[in-house]
């Protein structure tokens, strides 16, 4: 089936309303126009529309532009999900300096790295950064510091550098790449735009939802998916600052549609399982799920309690958004279709992509960039991948993650870790390569069983449970890929900020 068509036939009607940015300045000026009173962004003590918002924006650039902040700066950004994240986002990249996307949690050493890294001759900040602000002043002195309530003071307005180009950079954001190595992915204004308009396919109404923003912004997911295409559809996206009070708060935003993670998904089916839809404000009916593997189970989960589960597949270098998929129920095992106007190609197994949501390399990193890259200007993700006859994408595994026995076979970890994640009595898992008495090499598992269904179904030994599942799961598996050492958890994965598994840290 092509794309194209298979993303017309989706979304009917709305297919020539969804517009097409290359400029956040563009961006801006439409969406102040069209929904001009709508609210864009909302939280537990206000809300804004979208004029007002483009307003506030206006004057946060004044007070960066005072600060010394202009064209072609690296500015480092730091903020949880909180409106001062919005309004310097769009200040910043609409003045046409960088924003350089930095995770609140990172201490004052770490920053002082990346000052270094990545070349920051500025810094906006939220009140969660001070201490490490404080500090890091005390290493840094030179550079102009923009607090939370300089933000919180806005007055006067700037307007934005009309000289700003789709090619020029937005934004900079850390990512493992396809080697695990930290680095800071460059992404362009064309580039994130595209991914906000990948976004806008999707199941159900386009326009005028009411999205909440659990995954955080500093993360490409949230940043995209949930903050950009919220705004591009004339949605309203309600901020939650603090995860903790999110069950609180989801009974104030009422979201209709929530863009998340496996992990926060399964959360949410416990959630409505336990005490129906009113426990997620009563009218959620569609969950954009990524960022990690999407089990069929998790889909099949949120179905059962009337929620309909969308998986994806992208990566921080391709602006997120690769491919989606409606086609939950008949093929819950893939990623979906892949979005127009972008060339996907499999290679040896591995999947490429190539198209104007395509990240413009690693900053100051040539030789990461030249082994994420092709000749032919492909990004070579890393993933293993398959096409069905439908054309509808698969991820099978990860090139990096591939187990090389002493035998020469090769065995993907992802595909014993889903056969297992897909049994309710499992959480999660983490295959890995172990040695036996003899120094040969073995497979083996790390499982976080899911305690509470054992509890229900009244198992007394998790580990007498587990150790059944694991024997199900290898008799369907040829022998070079079954199990031989098994390993329970009393808790969870150390877990990366948007609930991947890290590998290297569990092991």
């Amino acid at each position: 089936m092509n794309s194209i068509n298979y993303w017309k036939k989706m979304v009917g009607d709305d297919y020539d309303k969804i517009k097409k940015f290359t400029r956040m300045q563009d961006l801006l000026e439409y969406i102040n126009k069209e929904y001009n009173k709508r609210t864009a962004v909302s939280w537990v003590n206000g809300k804004r529309s979208y004029s007002e918002l483009y307003e506030d924006i206006a004057k946060a650039r004044k007070v960066l532009l005072d600060a010394g902040i202009k064209k072609g700066m690296n500015v480092a950004m730091i903020f949880k999900n909180e409106y001062n994240y919005v309004k310097t986002f769009f200040a910043l990249t609409t003045l046409g300096a960088v924003a350089v996307i930095v995770p609140p949690v990172l201490p004052s050493q770490a920053l002082y790295g990346s000052i270094k890294k990545f070349d920051i001759e500025a810094v906006v900040y939220g009140e969660e950064a001070e201490t490490n602000i404080t500090a890091l002043k005390d290493m840094v002195s030179s550079i102009p510091y923009v607090s939370y309530n300089e933000l919180n003071n806005l007055k006067e307005s700037a307007p934005a550098d009309d000289s700003v180009k789709p090619t020029d950079a937005a934004a900079i954001m850390f990512t493992g790449g396809t080697t695990g190595t930290p680095k800071g992915a460059v992404l362009s204004h064309r580039a994130l735009l595209r991914g906000a308009y990948n976004g806008c396919f999707c199941e159900g109404e386009v326009f005028f939802n009411t999205y909440m923003a659990l995954v955080p912004f500093f993360h490409v997911f949230g940043l995209v998916r949930n903050l950009l295409t919220s705004l591009s559809t004339g949605s309203n996206i309600y901020l939650v600052r603090e995860m903790m009070s999110f069950i609180k708060e989801i009974n104030i935003a009422k979201p209709n549609i929530l863009v998340l993670v496996p992990a926060l998904a399964n959360l949410i089916y416990s959630m409505v399982a336990q005490h129906g839809k009113e426990a997620v404000g009563g009218k959620l009916e569609w969950i954009i799920c990524g960022g990690a593997h999407v089990t069929p189970d998790t889909i099949q989960r949120l179905l059962s309690v009337g929620i309909k589960c969308c998986p994806g597949y992208g990566l921080t270098e391709t602006a997120n958004l690769v491919s989606g998929s409606i086609n939950y129920k008949d093929k819950p095992e893939s990623v979906g279709m892949i979005y127009p106007e972008q060339d996907v190609k499999l290679v040896n197994g591995e999947i490429w992509v190539k198209g104007d949501n395509l990240f413009d390399g690693y900053y100051k990193d040539p030789v990461e960039t030249n082994h994420a890259m092709s000749e032919d200007g492909y990004m070579k993700t890393g993933d293993l991948g398959r096409f069905d006859e439908d054309g509808f994408l698969y991820i099978v595994g990860r090139n990096k993650n591939i187990i090389v026995l002493d035998n020469g076979e090769n065995v993907s970890p992802e595909m014993i870790e889903d056969a297992l994640d897909n049994i309710p009595l499992v959480n999660s898992s983490l295959i890995y390569e172990d040695r036996n008495s003899q120094g040969r090499g073995i497979i083996a598992v790390k499982i976080f069983p899911n305690y509470n269904v054992l509890k229900k179904l009244g198992y007394e030994d998790a580990e007498k449970a587990i150790q059944g599942v694991v024997e199900k799961v290898n008799a369907k598996m040829p022998q070079h890929m079954r199990i031989s050492k098994v390993a329970v958890l009393k808790e969870d994965f150390k877990r990366s900020g948007s609930m991947k598994i890290i590998r290297k840290a569990n092991v």
